[in-house]
């Protein structure tokens, strides 16, 4: 039996595939000369071409991305015979067909621009062509830079399902070449001018008014000897003909500085009134009683004790954060903490955090790392959009306060307020708390409450960490250490600060069940270090393997429930990359890969009917096959099943060498309901395919290996969760599997 749980992940739809004819290189040598600090061909207007791209690039990028994660930016499908995926930080694009080209188009609109992103050779002919397609405007609308992994480059533009060659194919000793080369791509695109590079060097000027799209896109195609595999990464655009000097969506001098009252001093030739900076409002933040802060830090405490639902020390790449993008502020992983760097006056930046919890406690610290004077840095609650959201606050000078952005326009919800909780001055770290309650929320500094206010409008919407500038340009603040507690429906509220009743005692905590809203474990790596198991024995689990066996001959003489043999990505399978390893489709077969030590990766069932649901089953039998890509001696895959959450799930595996293992996982705590025991029914060839069975009927867990009934336990544990094909490694970071021909059969009570 199956019950659906809401999905939280983003499905992706399908990206376009054209035929190309071969387009074979021309063998023509095209040199190429130095010039700091573009190099470039002796062409005209060199000069003024190298410092165009140089001013362009010594400003920040509109757009970047690293490939660390999917962020939804770009098409990520799989149809058969190509694939674009996410692995190992790089966007990739393999193509099994000959004279096939693939490519993944971008959720950009832009018209004039300089883009430019490494290519990286990782499988196949050199043979081949991988590049950036752009003023696309549709599969048989587009130009096309493309560069090749033997020394060659073109550009062709594709009109009316036609191929035109702008640019023949071009032999250039710029290009680096051979397997695992990695050439940097480059073009300027403004009006009708294009200007193409590669790795710094300017190679060619055309001129084409042909076609007027706006669409990006990266592409790799193969000739007559596929498959191909490229990678991308590192890719920056730059949007030009837009100015700098357009308002900001959010300006800070349209409220209070957070500094104390300061005079302005009159010129000498002057009789003028000293004027000070607007006076904060006749009633002052309340101070929340000592009854009521005593019943807050118990509260806080409690939560506390619970493992955060997500932390960071920000010494890792950052996964789905979002940055609001602007001039004048950069984003920085320095030293193990997150740096947001500013040089410009009267602006507010921020980031949000990759979970949008409605009740939770979040905590940071944070540091002015300048010696700017008047500064204002906090979290962001309530984040509807950048002209939307709430404001916790703090100066360098120990006050706090809270503000509301409505439609760009400032209220104030507690205004600037003294409290010798806070520390002040360069380089002096607070810890800031946030605590979001159904119907109210508390501030916290350094262990102690500075007040609780009632909220005025439902929580909704996600939390950042936020850093604004007033008159000073230059600022730095530092964030590191932070936690976040989702709270979930427990969650309700406390005693506000006009309180006058005995606070109650009864301490909302944390649930512990699984909610009906998919969570973010169900599409994150088990990120928990696996508990020391027994040595492995060479004796399987006791069972009655014969009526087992009976019983999987009578299910599997059935239709099963549903089956998948990976020949295309029809949404069943989540393929959410993370810094951590993920899950593509690669080859008619799904692959997941793990790029750290002691770690699952795994990738959930998703409910067939409707991609907004993970399914959870009870009773069910499921049978797979899989093969080890990569071989280190010791990584295992396998089926987790009952998946209520990372911390809860039962998880059949078998290694590169023939153990297997029954793990159970409660709350976090792992058992060995099978010990790591050898069979003699795995396949250990090169190259082999093992097929494994998993049967969970009741409190009866039974596991096949080829056809062979290996282990029969009897456990309740855990009664009811999701599906997901898994890969786990140990001591090694790296682990390679590929899963194929899955199929299911779910069982009547």
């Amino acid at each position: 039996m199956s019950r659906m749980r809401s999905l939280s992940w983003l499905i992706i739809s399908a990206v376009l595939l054209s035929a190309l004819a071969p387009i074979m290189p021309v063998h023509a040598a095209y040199p190429s000369a130095l010039v700091a600090p573009i190099r470039q061909v002796d062409q005209v207007d060199e000069e003024e071409i190298a410092n165009r791209i140089a001013d362009i690039r010594s400003k920040d990028a509109d757009i970047e991305d690293d490939f660390a994660a999917d962020t939804g930016m770009w098409n990520i499908i799989y149809d058969g015979t190509t694939s674009r995926y996410f692995k190992s930080g790089e966007l990739r694009i393999a193509v099994d067909d000959e004279s096939s080209l693939a490519w993944s188009i971008a959720d950009i609109d832009v018209e004039d621009f300089y883009v430019e992103t490494e290519a990286i050779h990782h499988d196949g002919s050199l043979d081949n062509q991988y590049g950036i397609l752009f003023r696309y405007e549709d599969s048989d609308n587009y130009y096309l830079f493309a560069a090749s992994s033997d020394g060659y480059y073109s550009l062709q533009l594709r009109t009316n399902n036609e191929w035109i060659s702008l640019i023949d194919w071009q032999e250039s000793d710029v290009i680096e070449t051979g397997e695992g080369s990695v050439n940097k791509l480059g073009v300027l695109a403004e009006g009708d001018l294009f200007i193409l590079m590669i790795n710094d060097y300017i190679l060619e000027q055309v001129t084409d008014d042909t076609l007027a799209g706006t669409g990006i896109a990266l592409s790799a195609g193969a000739y007559s000897e596929p498959p191909i595999d490229i990678g991308f990464d590192n890719f920056f655009l730059w949007e030009l003909g837009t100015s700098s000097d357009e308002p900001r969506p959010v300006r800070i001098p349209d409220r209070s500085t957070p500094s104390a009252d300061v005079t302005t001093t009159p010129e000498p030739s002057e009789t003028v009134t000293p004027q000070t900076t607007p006076e904060s409002t006749p009633e002052s933040t309340p101070e929340p009683t000592d009854g009521i802060t005593d019943d807050i830090t118990a509260e806080i405490a409690a939560i506390q004790d619970k493992i955060p639902t997500y932390s960071t020390d920000f010494s890792d790449e950052l996964t789905g954060w979002n940055p609001f993008v602007a001039d004048g502020v950069s984003y920085e992983q320095v030293d193990d903490a997150l740096e947001l760097v500013f040089k410009a006056p009267n602006m507010l930046a921020w980031t949000e955090l990759p979970e949008a919890p409605t009740t939770y406690y979040v905590e940071v610290d944070a540091t002015v790392a300048s010696p700017t004077t008047e500064v204002e840095y906090g979290i962001i609650f309530n984040y509807e959009d950048a002209q939307n959201f709430y404001l916790y606050g703090i100066s360098n000078s120990s006050r706090y306060s809270v503000w509301r952005l409505v439609d760009n326009a400032w209220e104030t919800i507690a205004d600037w307020a003294d409290s010798s909780a806070l520390l002040a001055g360069e380089g002096n770290t607070n810890t800031l708390g946030l605590l979001m309650l159904e119907d109210n929320y508390a501030l916290i500094a350094n262990g102690e409450v500075l007040t609780v206010l009632e909220n005025s409008q439902t929580p909704q919407g996600s939390v950042a960490l936020a850093a604004g500038t007033f008159e000073e340009a230059e600022l730095v603040v530092r964030f590191d250490n932070l936690n976040l507690w989702d709270l979930g429906e427990s969650a309700s509220s406390l005693p506000t600060s006009e309180a006058t009743a005995t606070p109650s005692e009864e301490e909302p905590t944390p649930t512990a069940e699984a909610t009906e809203e998919a969570t973010e474990e169900a599409t994150e790596e088990a990120t928990e270090e696996p508990e020391p198991t027994e040595e492995p024995t060479e004796e399987a689990a006791s069972g009655d393997f014969d009526a087992i066996a009976e019983r999987i001959d009578e299910i599997v003489a059935t239709d099963p429930t549903l089956s998948d043999t990976f020949t295309e990505d029809n949404g069943m399978w989540d393929t959410t990359p993370n810094d951590s390893g993920g899950a593509y489709y690669l080859r008619r077969a799904l692959n997941i890969d793990a790029t750290e030590e002691e770690i699952i990766i795994y990738s959930v069932l998703i409910d067939e009917l409707d991609p907004l649901f993970v399914a959870e089953y009870d009773d069910f039998y499921a049978e797979f096959d899989t093969s080890f890509i990569t071989l280190t001696g010791e990584n295992a895959a396998g089926l987790m099943f009952r998946l209520a959450d990372s911390n809860n799930f039962y998880m059949f595996k078998v290694d590169e060498i023939g153990y297997y293992q029954l793990e159970k996982r409660v709350d976090g705590e792992s058992t060995d309901l099978i010990p790591w025991a050898m069979s003699d029914a795995f396949d250990e060839s090169e190259n082999a395919v093992n097929r494994i069975g998993v049967l969970a009927e009741g409190n009866t867990l039974a596991f096949t290996l080829n056809g062979t009934v290996l282990a029969v336990v009897e456990d309740e544990d855990i009664d009811m969760g999701g599906l997901a094909l898994a890969v786990q490694t140990y001591s090694t970071p790296d682990a390679l599997s590929s899963f194929d021909n899955f199929d299911l059969w779910l069982l009547d009570e």
